[in-house]
C-alpha cells in the first residue's frame, strides 16, 4: 500500500509491513481488510476496556469495509458500493478504483482522496491467494 501526494512524493502510510485481504465473489459481493504490521495488543482482553490511546492506535492501523462491486464495461474500473465501513463516512457510498490486472496480481489505484489535510492517490497491490491444502 502506497500513497502519492499531489507533489508526486510517494510514501507508505502504514510502513511496508502491511497485510490484508480483498475478496470478490461471483454474486457481486466484496470485502476488504487491511492491517498495519506490528499492531500492539490492548492491556486487557476485555473488548470494551481499551484506553483512548489503545483505541486510537487500533483505528490508525486498520481499515475494513464490505458491500457489492461492479466492473466497468471496458474492465478498467471497479466500483465498490460500500454498505458499511470502519470509516463511517464511507458507509453507503461508492469508491471507484482504476484496475491493473495481471496473472496473479491486482493493482487498484484511487482518485485523489483527502488524507492528512491533502489530496493523496492510493495504490494497493494484491496477490491471488492460493487454495489451502486440506489437512492430512
Amino acid at each position: 500500500m502506497e500513497g502519492r501526494r499531489v507533489s508526486g512524493t510517494v510514501f507508505h502510510p502504514w510502513g511496508t509491513d502491511v497485510c490484508g485481504r480483498l475478496t470478490y465473489d461471483g454474486a457481486g459481493h466484496a470485502a476488504l481488510q487491511i492491517a498495519k504490521g506490528g499492531r500492539l495488543p490492548f492491556a486487557s482482553d476485555d473488548l470494551e476496556a481499551g484506553t483512548p490511546e489503545e483505541l486510537r492506535r487500533a483505528w490508525d492501523g486498520y481499515h475494513a469495509w464490505f458491500g457489492r462491486f461492479t466492473v466497468s464495461a471496458d474492465e478498467q474500473f471497479v466500483t465498490h458500493h460500500i454498505e458499511a465501513s470502519l470509516f463511517p463516512n464511507w458507509a453507503a457510498v461508492e469508491q471507484t478504483r482504476l484496475v491493473a490486472l495481471g496473472d496473479d496480481e491486482l493493482v487498484l489505484r484511487s482518485l485523489p482522496l483527502p488524507y492528512g489535510g491533502e489530496a493523496v492517490e492510493f495504490q494497493t497491490r494484491w496477490v491471488r491467494a492460493r487454495a489451502a491444502e486440506p489437512p492430512p
